[in-house]
């Protein structure tokens, strides 16, 4: 069997670590191999590794910064999974999703063309190329959002409208499946089953 690679994307409390987690029982169950690598902090020293230190960093620390660090991380992440004996990758964050996140990141201080102007170059730069198969985007209002992801400051709120946007944008340069994860996680899991099998 080839490798398949699958991202699991969507803005932050859609509900993709819950799905991963649940795409991977299924497909451990038919015995298919699953590698979910780390979060791409996790592939880069210059990130901060505790939340705690992010938070901060993610306020005082340059925008442009903060993406090409992502950027790296992702790419990194990237070169090990195409290294990686497993029937199945399934990337918590994913090509679409890392290019929106940084896209939304630089919105705070340029217009979104420029934004969107300077991934593009960044991810020129760096190498960093969707490697998936299949692009799982999942959605969900901002209502359910803020029930899922407590405290949610009006900067973070602007963050994820714009982060909505990029995703929006990004989607049109690659096929996508969008999956509303209002439902049942265990529905939002077969609808994604569908589209992958």
């Amino acid at each position: 069997m080839k490798k398949t690679i699958i991202e699991i994307g969507g803005i932050d409390g859609v509900g993709k670590s819950t799905q991963v987690k649940l795409l991977n029982d299924h497909f451990s169950k038919k015995g298919l191999g699953v590698f979910i690598p780390d979060s791409v902090v996790y592939f880069n020293s210059d990130y901060p590794q505790s939340l705690e230190e992010r938070k901060g960093w993610y306020v005082s620390k340059d925008p442009r910064e903060i993406v090409k660090i992502n950027i790296v991380g992702a790419k990194r992440r990237n070169d090990l999974c195409q290294n990686i004996e497993s029937d199945i990758v399934l990337l918590d964050r994913g090509y679409v999703t890392i290019k929106s996140s940084a896209i939304a990141r630089l919105i705070r201080t340029r217009t979104f063309e420029e934004s969107k102007k300077i991934v593009d170059t960044l991810c020129q730069d760096i190498h960093y190329v969707p490697i998936e198969d299949f692009h799982i985007i999942y959605f969900a209002g901002m209502e359910l959002i803020k029930k899922r992801l407590l405290g949610i400051t009006p900067e973070f709120e602007c963050y994820l409208n714009n982060f909505r946007v990029a995703i929006d944008a990004v989607s049109l340069e690659r096929r996508i499946y969008r999956i509303d994860s209002h439902q049942d996680k265990i529905a939002v899991t077969s609808k994604t089953l569908e589209y992958i099998l």
